[in-house]
């Protein structure tokens, strides 16, 4: 069922022919006491006039509905309900038939088009309905108008409706002329009840795919309402010989372009480094910092080992709590330090790149990192002489040999991470 719904759709939107409507929506009415009339406007530029009035009444018990959505009119009534639905082209958003000469005089037959075609998705034919379409001149004041029908009396699926312009009958005074439109009606009457109605697309069968106006001509490319544009050359002319040479010149004989390396019509192109045919690196400087970074992150786990190492002397030489609770205390600093250092160290790029004249680089700066790391190896150092000191007083005011060697070896440790720190390079380029 899908796939049939699919190829019915794929046949009415290949028509070329002037729309009238497509029936979008969301529009949704329904009238459910008898002579009950429920009215409402949609306003689409898809629309011939831009607008769609619908009137549903109901004429039983029941109810009748419509629902306009997706490029489907829907007309419903329940069972032992009879209505009708109405639907109004007049160019404006007042209720009912309010101007016959609202849509200003629509040249149906522009594009050659002779006939109103409907197609009908599916009418279930549980009873006999009718269709009736018309027409109002835009110079008739009212007064002349011009009607067709259709009578529903079996099950239709995938059929179009042809209403030729030839086959309206005059209804009011004078001739219509469908050249000058100013309003169309279509008005479906269910005479039965449980009756289902789906349309989808109300054109003309003329070549213009779109929604007509009063300049829907075929120009000079014959194209239906065109300007011109569509095969004009590159000088402006319709229809006209000159070309775009190979150097992308109107006219031209094709002298006027040649690459870097002087050849014509060549794709060699000066790089950014000012270079034809190069690649962008000439201008380029790489520096491998991944040795230094190593190096830092070795220092700065020295200083914590250090911390550490303080730390458990401390323990071991006293048995006060309050200086216990330091030297724990201490080992937790000493761990979040660590942690920092090492984050500031890897964030800054192992492989740095400098471009100082390509202008498609961005330059990102790693200063604050680098500062970052300073500021935790100089904080761990800090806290081993503090540690040291705390040390000194649990052991009464004296240190070993080999506890005074980590006071001097962390000195050095912290010297050489600051000469490390200062040779890192922090402003790096990012290249396309």
């Amino acid at each position: 069922m899908k796939k049939l719904i699919a190829m019915l759709l794929m046949v009415v939107s290949s028509l070329n022919a002037i729309t009238i409507d497509q029936f979008n929506g969301p529009q949704s009415l329904i009238s459910n006491q008898p002579s009950m009339v429920t009215m409402d406007t949609y306003v689409s530029d898809t629309i011939l006039g831009g607008t769609r009035f619908v009137r549903v009444e109901s004429n039983t018990i029941g109810s009748t509905y419509v629902d306009i959505d997706n490029t489907f009119f829907n007309h419903s009534q329940t069972s032992n309900n009879r209505g009708d639905s109405l639907v109004i082209y007049d160019g404006n958003t007042n209720p009912g038939l309010d101007d016959v000469t609202g849509l200003g005089g629509v040249n149906l037959k522009a594009d050659s088009g002779t006939s109103f075609i409907l197609h009908v998705f599916s009418y279930d034919g549980a009873g006999d309905g009718r269709l009736e379409l018309t027409v109002y001149d835009a110079s008739g004041g009212g007064n002349t108008w011009a009607k067709s029908s259709f009578t529903f009396n079996r099950s239709i699926f995938g059929e179009d409706l042809t209403f030729p312009f030839s086959s309206f009958v005059e209804a009011g005074f004078g001739q219509t002329d469908f050249s000058n439109i100013g309003a169309i009606k279509v008005d479906f009457i269910g005479y039965e009840s449980a009756i289902d109605l789906t349309l989808t697309d109300f054109k003309t069968n003329g070549y213009c795919p779109q929604v007509p106006n009063t300049h829907v001509i075929v120009d000079e490319c014959g194209v239906c309402g065109g300007d011109n544009s569509t095969c004009i050359d590159c000088s402006g002319v319709p229809n006209g010989d000159a070309e775009y040479d190979d150097c992308g010149v109107c006219g031209g004989d094709g002298s006027t372009c040649e690459d870097c390396a002087g050849i014509p019509n060549g794709i060699t192109e000066v790089d950014e480094c000012g270079v034809c045919g190069g690649d962008n690196t000439s201008c380029c400087s790489s520096v491998n910092q991944e040795d230094t970074i190593r190096t830092l992150d070795h220092l700065t786990a020295s200083l914590f080992i250090i911390a550490k190492n303080v730390s458990n002397h401390i323990k071991r030489a006293t048995k006060k709590r309050k200086l216990k609770r330091y030297a724990k205390a201490m080992r937790a600093e000493a761990d979040k330090l660590y942690e920092r250092a090492w984050q500031a160290a890897w964030t800054i790029p192992t492989e740095v790149l400098s471009c100082p004249t390509r202008t498609s680089c961005v330059q990102t700066d790693y200063t604050i990192a680098k500062e970052e790391l300073r500021t935790r190896a100089n904080s761990l150092y800090v806290l081993i002489k503090k540690g040291f000191k705390k040390l000194k007083t649990a052991r009464g005011g004296k240190l070993t040999k080999r506890q005074k060697k980590l006071i001097v070896r962390a000195k050095k440790r912290l010297v050489a991470g600051e000469n490390n720190i200062n040779n890192l390079v922090v402003r790096v380029d990012v290249c396309n």
